[in-house]
């Protein structure tokens, strides 16, 4: 287990902020169960990113340890499963990766949701053990931050993801529109997503709700001044055109890689 990846990740997605609505003598071993799920989340990923021919058998393997830890939490299978659902489509829009199927020709606001799942899912379980005085909170309330720091993710490693097979729209979106196009549409994405964050606020919003929002507004301004120093080090370095994702991308479907 990446302890260091995943401690910096649940403090990205405020995790520790929630933790805090536990009851204590429960914190320690929660959070133990949580970076295990997200240790075998990732293992996940892996295989994933890893093989161009998946099997279903090496699939089940890592969902049968997902299902084991999380019923080790006191839930049943069934409730497990139905936890997991938004896992299982993000996994279908990786696979479809090798059908051809594109990221980009989804609405951004749904595959963005999707591929915060784990996420979700570690908000969720705390939710469900926290003290009554959390209970007016929901996972809908971090929707927005959700996916402003999902975006943030693939633009920051757009390096790192030519390594391996993994649905970042941002690198597939500059793969078939250029650097100019894909950099003005994040930029527009970004912008919406926002809007619709603030226009969900209420006179009535409680404390907790008011500090999300605040938070997801400071994520936003990272997220732009990220994607401009990115798009400086695209055109300084290039993308490399050899990366398996672009290898199978222009084995699939030749589209333009051109810097604007």
């Amino acid at each position: 287990m990446n302890k260091k990846k995943i401690t910096a990740l649940f403090e990205y997605r405020l995790i520790p902020e929630l933790m805090a609505f536990v009851p204590k003598e429960g914190r320690k071993s929660l959070l133990k169960s949580l970076m295990n799920l997200q240790s075998a989340i990732y293992r996940l990923d892996s295989y994933l990113e890893s093989k161009w021919k998946l099997k279903d058998e090496n699939l089940e393997v890592f969902w049968d340890e997902i299902y084991r830890i999380i019923m080790g939490m006191n839930f049943t299978m069934e409730e497990a499963q139905k936890m997991t659902s938004s896992i299982r489509r993000y996994q279908l829009h990786e696979q479809q990766l090798r059908a051809n199927k594109l990221p980009t020709r989804l609405d951004p606001e749904y595959y963005y949701y999707y591929k915060s799942c784990d996420v979700r899912l570690m908000r969720h379980i705390i939710l469900s053990k926290a003290e009554t005085e959390i209970k007016g909170l929901n996972v809908s309330n971090w929707r927005y931050y959700d996916l402003i720091t999902e975006i943030n993710d693939d633009i920051e490693d757009i390096f790192e993801d030519l390594d391996v097979i993994n649905g970042n729209m941002f690198l597939v979106k500059i793969y078939q529109d250029g650097l100019k196009e894909a950099v003005s549409y994040f930029d527009d994405l970004l912008d919406e997503i926002l809007v619709k964050s603030v226009e969900r606020a209420h006179k009535k919003d409680s404390e907790r709700i008011k500090e999300i929002k605040s938070q997801t507004f400071k994520r936003y301004v990272e997220t732009k001044q990220l994607l401009l120093s990115q798009r400086k080090a695209i055109k300084k370095k290039g993308l490399n055109k050899k990366s398996p994702i672009i290898k199978r991308l222009n084995k699939m479907n030749p589209a333009s890689t051109s810097d604007e």
